[in-house]
């Protein structure tokens, strides 16, 4: 009893210091990774306010946009998701390639170096593919980008988990040889004793009957580990799949419908009460407005603007209407009306 004890005692110790080194794994990971996009969204504030950071926000509108977009957002909160989904992504991949002997022959006897790129960057891919359905990145580059990162520091975690919990299926198939080899001998001598004697064949059975118990019991004490492991797989698949299905955490809301702008009432709209701003070399000459993006554009100067673009002259787009749009001077924050040419 003292030995089964400390046998099933060893077991817990062993998942116990598992489950802290990764959990300080993906601590240090999502840390790490809020640090450095603190850091690139401090170089980017920079990188913008110089005259080619300008240049380059009104030439390349569309990505200055995405750039704004993703160093917007909750840094907190997308280092933990995308650190704890490439982990459980990492972990599920790495248990299938552990059971068909993918890590003993292509995964361990390969350097750092090899392991990222045979298997880090496509698992970085598969995240992101995750990513892009759950958070509704508009572009499968942007998805990868903000995902390899914590990719590469947490797949090696997750493989080296499933190496040491998830059995191999030659392990799996002769162990199931050895179970089958026992039952049928376990069945003649029962026939045997069932032959010999009726007496003996009752005590023959009890016997029997304590030692599948005991086998059973030894079979248990085996495999306790890669049963835990295999609940910890279908647990995790089963909160992946909930949380997809979430529509709060996917945020996939479907768009409502938006009534195109009526410009021919007879009560045009007020305009806003600005401050009076020098003249400037703004002429408003079209109006569009994007109902797949829901975006409204203007056509400044000939050029395609969205609300938030820089102009120049240091002015900024600050509202598009129908009939006019309204501008802000960065430097002084004076405002001023151009009305529709």
């Amino acid at each position: 009893m003292k030995f089964k004890v400390a046998k099933i005692l060893k077991y817990l110790r062993k998942i116990f210091n598992s489950f802290t080194v990764t959990a300080l794994l993906i601590v240090f990971t999502a840390v790490a990774y809020i640090l450095l996009l603190y850091f690139l969204k401090y170089w980017w504030v920079l990188f913008t306010s110089t005259q080619v950071g300008q240049a380059y926000a009104e030439h390349f509108s569309y990505s200055y946009r995405i750039t704004n977009d993703v160093l917007n957002t909750n840094f907190i909160n997308l280092a933990i998701k995308l650190t704890v989904t490439s982990f459980i992504i990492s972990f599920i991949i790495g248990s299938i390639c552990q059971f068909f002997l993918i890590i003993r022959y292509f995964y361990s006897n390969r350097g750092l170096f090899g392991r990222m790129v045979f298997f880090g960057l496509p698992l970085a891919y598969i995240v992101a593919v995750y990513v892009r359905y759950v958070n509704d990145f508009g572009h499968m580059d942007t998805a990868f980008t903000i995902a390899v990162v914590p990719t590469l520091c947490v797949f090696t975690g997750g493989f080296r988990i499933a190496k040491e919990y998830v059995p191999e299926l030659v392990d799996v198939k002769c162990s199931f040889c050895e179970q089958q080899g026992a039952i049928r001998r376990k069945r003649k001598e029962e026939e045997v004793q069932h032959r010999a004697d009726e007496l003996i064949q009752k005590e023959d059975t009890k016997q029997s009957g304590t030692d599948w118990q005991i086998k059973l019991q030894d079979i248990w004490e085996s495999y306790v580990a890669y049963i835990i492991v295999i609940l910890i797989i279908i647990v995790g698949a089963g909160i992946m799949l909930t949380i997809s299905q979430t529509p709060y955490f996917n945020k996939r809301e479907e768009p409502i419908p938006i009534e195109a702008p009526k410009i021919d009432a007879p009560a045009p709209s007020p305009r806003p009460n600005v401050t009076a701003a020098p003249h400037t070399n703004f002429t408003y000459s079209g109006y569009s407005y994007d109902k797949r993006d829901n975006i409204r554009l203007a056509i400044i100067n000939g050029n395609i603007y969205h609300k938030g673009d820089l102009l120049p002259d240091n002015y900024v787009l600050k509202s598009i209407n129908p009939t006019y749009i309204i501008i802000r001077n960065k430097a002084d924050k004076s405002e001023l009306v151009v009305p529709l040419y």
